[in-house]
């Protein structure tokens, strides 16, 4: 049965009754159940937390980032880059300093240490 004949059968009736339609350049269909949140709904704005990171990282004097790059992860954020420690200092607990920000339980840390000279 072809649609054409379908259509024939019932005057103003689909061949589709009953089944949902999807337009072929829609990449997001109507009754997909996928909500779009307006950013003032949100608790809070886009990349804040990774932001927060960021700033706590920052604000560590004996710490120095020639890169930093915080991403979000579910639960938490992943952290790139190289980092410089000072003199004396053989290690720093990064990932405590990230997890101080309220949202971070989980730090992915690829970040490549260095000492200064």
């Amino acid at each position: 049965m072809s649609v054409s004949q379908d259509r024939s059968m019932v005057p103003g009736s689909s061949p589709f009754a009953g089944s949902t339609s999807v337009a072929l350049d829609d990449p997001v269909p109507a009754d997909s159940g996928i909500a779009m949140v307006e950013p003032q709904y949100c608790r809070n704005p886009p990349h804040h937390i990774e932001q927060q990171v960021r700033r706590a990282l920052l604000a560590e004097e004996d710490l120095h980032f020639s890169r930093l790059v915080v991403r979000r992860v579910a639960d938490g954020v992943c952290l790139e880059g190289t980092l410089y420690l000072d003199p004396g200092r053989d290690s720093v607990d990064v990932d405590r300093l990230a997890r101080q920000v309220a949202g971070v339980d989980l730090v992915i840390n690829h970040l490549l240490v260095h000492s200064c000279h």
